[in-house]
């Protein structure tokens, strides 16, 4: 039995993490990684598909026409700056939330549509709403903005939410709540509902989504992390409005950054006891340059010493490993990281263009000329119809397992072709034939219903007497010309 097993038996345990044999299999691959680590990507000079480049704490985001590319470096920030390259910190943080964008589809569509590489995600673009949906489970944290700074100092509405008197420093609440912040220019302003809709940053029926939403991710999260050893205490959820007005969860999931995380097993005695709980702390870091130097002040940061970085990158994978339970993958360094990165997005693009024009070429050459063959061929309608139905069945087949050609939800795809479907309905009509029908092709049907209620198709379509009307006169037109 592996040792990675033999701990994930233990109750789970700091006397875990410090002395884990686990711990003694990746040091050595951690140290020897410390001088190829991800601290900055270029690939809009490597992959000719990307545009523009945003520089973010740890994510660098590229615009790759139809998708967003997004690449979690090793960069450590704090203090508004980078402190530290850490190893495997990427991979960490993105493989632990495309494991529990996995996990949480029965909650909630995403808007991933690809991993090509362990340090990226390539993703719908969405329009994303300027709040951070922060759900909190127990009253703790040391922030200006945390809940327990706020509650010590007198307050007993926070974002809404009614509080208790009596609360202590890290009681579990009586149901999790949410409190929502905006972005101001250089920190977050924690916000009511209220305040939400009357700034008009969501309309009340996409807060009432999004909030149910974050608060149902938020339970699950917990319910998965205690099975696993550990108590979800608080994190954040950013969504998106994808093209077809559907609400996407986007950004990062339940991950190391962007949630705190409690060790289970002691957290009761601790707190019985006035001590505070034990966590997989990674603040020392941060400490360490406090201690060191002037971080907001001085140009120029020393170098943090070796042992606390291949510290704290233990400490991502350990979490990573117990959060998800399953072995982290340690990649080997022989390839240089942004070239590896470089290839893998560029075969991902490609392969996504070749599949789109795939797609579209066989709508247009198969299906399309078939539809209008049987519009226009007098006396060979249903001998035409046969052969459109035909190619209309491997349409069919496409949307196995899937609600939009695109993925998740209506894509480009979905949009350059939807006429198909339409027109279909349309000869079907005017012709009487027969070449989509919910029996033998209930997906098509489904997605064709779908695609039809989506917003900015509902909005463009002419009323559908008048296209009947419309094709009614071409139909005769080309039938008389074909005599």
């Amino acid at each position: 039995m592996s040792s990675h097993n033999q701990n994930q038996q233990q109750p789970l345990s700091l006397d875990v993490l410090i002395n884990s044999k686990r711990k003694e299999e990746v040091f050595g691959d951690i140290k020897s990684s410390i001088s190829d680590c991800l601290s900055e990507t270029n690939l809009h000079l490597t992959v000719p598909a990307l545009k523009s480049k945003i520089r973010g704490k740890v994510r660098d985001i590229y615009d790759a026409g139809d998708y967003l590319v997004l690449v979690t470096t090793d960069r450590q920030s704090a203090f508004d700056r980078i402190l530290a390259s850490i190893p495997f910190k990427g991979q960490v943080l993105n493989e632990t939330s495309l494991w529990w964008f996995d996990q949480t589809r029965h909650i909630t569509s995403n808007a991933v549509v690809s991993a090509p590489d362990k340090n990226v995600t390539i993703a719908k673009k969405c329009s994303v709403f300027p709040v951070e949906f922060v759900v909190r489970g127990f009253v703790t944290g040391s922030t200006d903005t945390s809940l327990w700074t706020v509650y010590k100092n007198g307050s007993r509405n926070y974002c809404g939410n009614a509080l208790p008197d009596g609360l202590l420093k890290n009681q579990k609440l009586h149901a999790n709540i949410l409190t929502p912040t905006t972005k101001a220019e250089d920190h977050d302003v924690p916000v009511t509902p209220d305040e939400i809709i009357k700034l008009g940053l969501m309309t009340e029926a996409e807060l009432d989504e999004a909030s149910r939403k974050a608060l149902s991710l938020f339970e699950y999260g917990q319910r998965v992390a205690l099975e696993h050893g550990l108590i979800l205490v608080d994190t954040k959820y950013e969504f998106g409005k994808g093209s077809d007005g559907q609400i996407l969860l986007i950004d990062e999931v339940h991950t190391p950054d962007s949630s705190r995380y409690w060790i289970a097993h002691s957290y009761e005695e601790r707190f019985q006891n006035g001590l505070e709980p034990e966590n997989v702390d990674k603040e020392f870091l941060r400490l360490w340059f406090r201690d060191h130097c002037n971080p907001y002040e001085d140009e120029v940061l020393p170098d943090a010493p070796e042992e606390l970085i291949c510290e704290l990158s233990w400490r991502y994978i350990f979490l990573y490993e117990t959060i998800t339970k399953s072995r982290f993958d340690v990649l080997s360094t022989k390839e240089p990281v942004h070239d590896r990165i470089s290839r893998n997005i560029l075969s991902a693009l490609s392969a996504l263009k070749a599949k789109a024009r795939f797609w579209v070429k066989f709508f247009d050459d198969k299906c399309a000329s078939e539809i209008m063959a049987a519009f226009s061929s007098k006396g060979k309608e249903q001998e035409k119809a046969a052969i459109a139905r035909e190619n209309l069945k491997t349409l069919e087949s496409a949307l196995q397992g899937k609600p939009f050609f695109g993925g998740e939800t209506i894509g480009f795809l979905d949009i350059a072709v939807g006429w198909i479907g339409i027109w279909a309905r349309i000869v079907e009509e005017i012709v009487n034939v027969n070449l989509i029908d919910a029996e033998t092709m209930p997906l098509l049907t489904d997605w064709l219903k779908k695609f039809l209620e989506v917003p900015i198709i509902k909005a463009s379509i002419p009323p559908w007497d008048k296209l009947l009307e419309h094709n009614k006169g071409f139909h005769k037109i080309l039938t008389v010309a074909s005599t």
